[in-house]
């Protein structure tokens, strides 16, 4: 399922699809991707490493789950080292020698940092991480990648002083009917499936549609509904 979970990506009104995020945002020291809990923003950013690793095989490509290092946040402080706080503390349990080659790549070569999830830390720790996120630098090319709900983009935007942010857009109907359609196919189950994810999509968008948005159109709400609607 998880090909259903990778969306398009929208920024100034024009659709990319997630292939081309990466040369449209070549020119950005920092990348803001900011949408609703549930559109798999995580998902997303994991593909991206992935993406990223293929298209610069010699570049280094590390994702960072940000509620992991709560611990490590607090001691910031306002003369933060990017290079030194993310060898001491995100690579802790690193060999010396992969520190030794971040540290190379960090300052001779392009690498791309992903930090998943600014907006699930502590509010006690989001200005430390802000500086963390400020004090990043690297050789030219590098980027840091950030994923956030959409009350924390305008704070972002101003803090890293960033005029473009990213954001993931809903599967439409025929899209969530393939959806469904691929998901119970993949459970072993095969009766009447278009009719029924058909019928499904149409019963649950009267219900959940408010004020024209389209909640079903989130990868995690349908697959809860995969999981729980093929009775319905």
């Amino acid at each position: 399922t998880e090909q259903y979970e990778i969306r398009k990506i929208i920024d100034k009104n024009d659709y990319l699809e997630e292939e081309n995020l990466v040369d449209d945002a070549k020119d950005l020291k920092y990348v803001l991707i900011s949408d609703a809990a549930g559109s798999g923003k995580s998902r997303f950013l994991v593909k991206i490493s992935d993406y990223l690793r293929t298209k610069f095989p010699y570049s280094w490509v590390y994702k960072v789950d940000l509620n992991q290092f709560i611990g490590a946040f607090k001691t910031i402080s306002e003369t933060v080292n990017f290079l030194d706080f993310f060898k001491t503390f995100i690579m802790k349990d690193s060999k010396d020698y992969e520190k030794l080659l971040f540290e190379y790549f960090f300052n001779h070569h392009k690498i791309f940092i992903l930090f998943d999830g600014f907006d699930e830390i502590s509010p006690k720790c989001k200005g430390e991480v802000l500086k963390l996120m400020k004090s990043f630098s690297g050789y030219h090319g590098s980027q840091l990648w950030i994923t956030t709900r959409l009350h924390l983009e305008i704070n972002l935007k101003k803090e890293l002083n960033s005029n473009v942010i990213y954001s993931l857009t809903s599967l439409t109907k025929e899209e969530q009917i393939n959806f469904f359609v691929q998901y119970w196919t993949a459970q072993n189950i095969t009766t009447d499936l278009q009719e029924i994810a058909s019928r499904i999509v149409d019963r649950l968008s009267s219900i959940t549609k408010v004020n024209n948005s389209n909640p079903i159109g989130l990868p995690q709400l349908l697959i809860i509904f995969a999981e729980n609607s093929i009775n319905l």
